[in-house]
């Protein structure tokens, strides 16, 4: 009894210190159930030993030793606790052949069946504590290995039992473990290095490291894992979450490398055992990434329910669930929707309520506005009929002026006098000088010849303009040729100014005239007494219909005259030609004789009588010829036009020998010079 005493208690130490533990190593749900099935194969032994003698019952002690030896070499299957599972197989083994031995020298000992059946008892409590042992083994590190399914994993990934996707380069492709990294994510999205963050996790990848059938190899280091070293400290942590690692996962006397910033990696050589290498090594890799969702595999099943002749399957009692939840979804909508619309029922009633509140104040307003306007139509009326009253009494008397005016038509209308006619205007000094001063009288006369009056124009430092006005009724535009002729003997031999078709229209009744420059009235002035006087004399040549002549409106314009019967003008004789609308302004062209030349001007008046005017103009004067040799003779100029220069040009534009020597070709058959001018207004 000692000796068994002696051997229990060994047998006892051994579970106590040898035998794995939850704690300490975990088992798959294979290796539990081999080693429970090898137990209890074991004690089958037992009901032929209780009727064999004490050597029988000496060698079943043995065969359960080995049976319990067995059970430990089954966790073997888990290459990462091999050398734990080793030291404690190793111990075991030790123990229980020194076991036998004892056992066998103390069984000789044995007298009587008590012993026995004492030293039985103390077996089968030590195998009965083995099953409760690998019975009990806890559910927090025994994970149920799944097996693969269609769709697990993407291109090129190879699904592996638990759910896991994994990409082994095997030597075909070696890199630094930042390199492997990055090689992961290349080849998908969330690819990255293996990392194993459960015990179950590490023993699904070993096991397919294992078991791969591929014909590469791994060369004479397994592949980088995600692993790596904190600095220097020789403690790791996973990359990606940043987990500490278990340093029961690493091979003997790992890890030991001095550098820092290490890699961890698998060692293909020792059932993939961790060692730590420098991360800038070479070495094949392990990338990992998520798993696709596992299909559901499951199908409805139909149970029948029978009542009385009625038969319901379970889709069909989903379906009238699914549409009595639809119905009271619905039902609420509806409750909801109503409420909604008595909110808005509500809300339109107020705005209704208000809507008729600004309709009566937009009422009373229009009310007021129509009394208003109703008070502002009778005073417009009142109005309308004064004006009525006076625009009666203003068409009678705008009638009588008519028939007056008939009347004096009749009597000036020009095609009823005949041509020419003539008339004279006597003017003294002292009505000259009163022509500069506003107001003061006496006044040079008017002169009224048929259906035109005349009279004198001046402002102070002008030159002086003869004005015609058509006073008869102008039914349609006249064109007026006429004769001045200044007789101022004191200075001057008499000369003429002849004026061709001066034009005459309903809106153009008056038109202003040069007649002496400003430089000659004060010569006038200072040879003539106060009382003495000098004479206009005027004679109206011919008054001719015409059509009507427009303005205008552009800046240019081409002036093309026909002095006629040049030869037999005599010294400081002017002629004019037919006037010319440009902007406003009475464009012309002037030929003068001088003694021993001809002189060509450009005229250019406005509007005299309304006020001051300026304009800058720029013209070419061209002198054409009819025969003879050479060509035309041209001058251009640009000057300023205004009331003190109506008229610019050049006193000597041929010399008059010139012009009348035969074959010189300026003057016509019909004895006429014929002049063309370019003319624009700059501003």
């Amino acid at each position: 009894m000692r000796d068994l005493k002696i051997q229990k208690t060994e047998f006892e130490f051994y579970r106590a210190s040898g035998a794995p533990s939850a704690t300490v190593m975990t088992r798959s749900s294979d290796s539990i159930l081999r080693s429970i099935t090898t137990v209890a194969n074991c004690s089958r032994i037992l009901p032929s030993s209780l009727y064999s003698n004490g050597d029988t019952a000496a060698l079943w002690l043995w065969d359960m030793a080995t049976c319990d030896f067995e059970a430990v070499l089954a966790y073997r299957q888990i290459p990462p606790l091999r050398r734990q599972a080793e030291a404690s197989v190793q111990f075991s083994f030790n123990s229980r052949v020194d076991s036998k031995n004892q056992f066998e020298k103390s069984s000789t000992r044995i007298v009587n069946k008590m012993e026995f059946y004492s030293l039985l008892l103390t077996l089968c409590v030590c195998v009965v504590d083995n099953l409760n042992f690998l019975a009990n083994a806890s559910r927090n590190v025994t994970m149920v290995n799944f097996p693969t399914y269609e769709g697990q994993c993407d291109h090129p990934f190879t699904a592996v039992n638990g759910g896991r996707c994994y990409f082994p380069s095997y030597d075909l492709l070696k890199t630094t473990w930042t390199g492997a990294q990055l090689i992961c994510s290349w080849l998908h999205p969330k690819g990255q290095l293996a990392e194993f963050e459960t015990l179950q996790e590490m023993v699904d990848a070993t096991g397919f490291l294992i078991n791969d059938n591929s014909t590469h190899g791994w060369g004479s280091v397994g592949p980088w894992i995600g692993a790596i070293e904190k600095g220097d400290s020789n403690s790791f942590i996973w990359y990606s979450s940043k987990a500490a690692i278990d340093k029961d996962y690493w091979a003997e006397s790992r890890p030991y490398i001095s550098t820092s910033g290490d890699g961890v990696a698998l060692d293909a050589s020792d059932y993939f055992q961790w060692i730590d290498l420098s991360s800038r090594v070479d070495l094949p890799f392990l990338c990992e990434i998520p798993s696709n969702p596992r299909p559901d595999e499951s199908e409805d099943k139909t149970e029948d329910i029978e009542e009385g002749e009625l038969t319901v399957t379970k889709r069909e009692l989903q379906n009238l669930e699914s549409e009595l939840r639809e119905e009271r979804r619905l039902r609420a909508t509806k409750e909801e929707m109503i409420l909604k619309q008595q909110e808005l029922l509500v809300v339109k009633e107020e705005r209704t309520a208000a809507l008729e509140s600004e309709l009566r104040e937009e009422r009373r307003l229009n009310a007021v506005k129509i009394s208003a306007l109703e008070r502002e139509l009778r005073e417009e009326r009142r109005v309308r009929g004064t004006k009525d009253a006076k625009i009666s009494a203003l068409e009678e008397k705008n009638s009588l002026l008519e028939d007056e005016l008939e009347a004096h038509s009749r009597h000036c209308f020009p095609g009823s006098m005949p041509f020419p006619q003539e008339g004279v205007m006597t003017v003294t000094k002292r009505e000259l000088e009163n022509l500069e001063q506003p107001g003061a009288s006496p006044k040079p006369p008017s002169l009224t010849i048929g259906a035109w009056t005349m009279h004198l124009f001046m402002r102070k430092g002008a030159e002086l303009f003869f004005v015609v006005t058509h006073c008869g009724r102008v039914d349609q535009a006249y064109a007026l040729t006429f004769r001045v002729r200044v007789n101022a003997e004191k200075l001057w031999t008499p000369y003429s100014h002849t004026y061709t078709s001066e034009y005459f229209d309903r809106r153009r009744r008056t038109s202003a005239v040069y007649l002496l420059y400003k430089g000659d009235v004060p010569e006038i002035l200072s040879k003539y007494g106060d009382e003495e006087s000098f004479r206009f004399e005027v004679r109206l040549l011919e008054a001719v219909a015409t059509g009507v002549k427009g303005n205008t409106e552009k800046d240019e314009i081409t002036i093309k005259a026909r002095f006629a019967n040049v030869t037999a003008m005599e010294v400081n004789d002017r002629v004019y030609s037919e006037p010319h609308f440009l902007r406003g302004f009475r464009v012309r062209l002037m030929a003068r004789r001088r003694t021993y030349s001809l002189g060509l001007y450009l005229s250019c008046i406005g509007n005299v009588l309304e006020g001051e005017y300026s304009v800058n103009v720029t013209w070419t004067l061209t002198l054409e010829r009819d025969g003879g040799k050479g060509g035309p003779k041209t001058k251009s100029s640009t000057e300023t036009f205004d009331q003190q220069n109506t008229v610019w040009g050049w006193y000597s534009f041929v010399k008059w020998e010139e012009l009348v020597a035969p074959g010189s070709g300026w003057i016509g058959e019909d004895g006429s010079v014929s002049v063309t001018a370019a003319v624009k207004i700059n501003e």
